[in-house]
């Protein structure tokens, strides 16, 4: 299933997010759990403010792993990865820095770590994001040697501004006044638009067109 993203910036409110470093940040839930210092949020993709931003990309995940501890404002640099998609209920040990796969029972995707140390493991997912491919992680949780992990991606997006470190970077927290989109396959496509005064993103019925305005009669304001 394909999913489609449009983010709609007015022009007139480019320059001061520039100017303040930031970037578009989309954050992508990766278990039931809430986000945590064990289970932090990370930023699946830091996308340069534009008038039109355009994302889209498929469910299929890949697995990572890392050796370095990925500290809060690092941007995690995975040392292996899965060479395909991951297959739902298959288990992928890392050996020798290098992911196998196994047949298993289940819907999640699941990680073994028996590299003998200490490493990260977490989904990663390409998406093209106005025009260019990027492979990025979702999430990070440490796995200790000889032990398992399993992750079941949710279908909710956290839409915010944040400071432009790069694709993959750990945050500390989520912004209160994030926005969150849910993409189903009944509603794979969503537009958002930026309502300057706020700051804040919020959702629109359809396309932003070129008028300009924080958020024109015909879109939904964020309360």
């Amino acid at each position: 299933m394909r999913h489609q993203l449009s983010i709609h910036i007015d022009p007139t409110a480019l320059d001061p997010i520039r100017q303040a470093g930031q970037a578009i940040t989309l954050v992508a839930a990766s278990a039931a759990e809430p986000f945590s210092t064990e289970n932090p949020p990370v930023a699946w993709l830091q996308l340069p403010p534009r008038e039109l931003t355009t994302v889209a990309w498929d469910a299929e995940c890949h697995g990572y792993a890392t050796g370095v501890d990925p500290a809060p404002g690092a941007v995690i640099a995975p040392t292996a990865v899965t060479p395909a998609p991951m297959v739902p209920g298959c288990l992928y040990a890392l050996r020798n820095a290098r992911f196998l796969s196994t047949t298993r029972a289940g819907d999640t995707f699941n990680v073994a770590n028996e590299q003998g140390t200490p490493a990260w493991f977490g989904l990663a997912r390409a998406a093209l994001a106005s025009g260019a491919r990027v492979l990025s992680p979702l999430n990070v949780v440490s796995v200790p040697a000889g032990e398992l992990a399993s992750f079941l991606p949710r279908r909710d997006l956290h839409i915010f501004l944040a400071p432009d470190l790069g694709h993959g970077a750990v945050l500390t927290h989520l912004p209160s006044d994030t926005l969150v989109v849910t993409l189903t396959p009944a509603d794979p496509t969503v537009h958002v638009a930026f309502f300057d005064p706020t700051r804040t993103f919020y959702r629109t019925a359809a396309p932003p067109d070129s008028r300009r305005a924080g958020a024109p009669s015909s879109h939904r304001r964020p309360s």
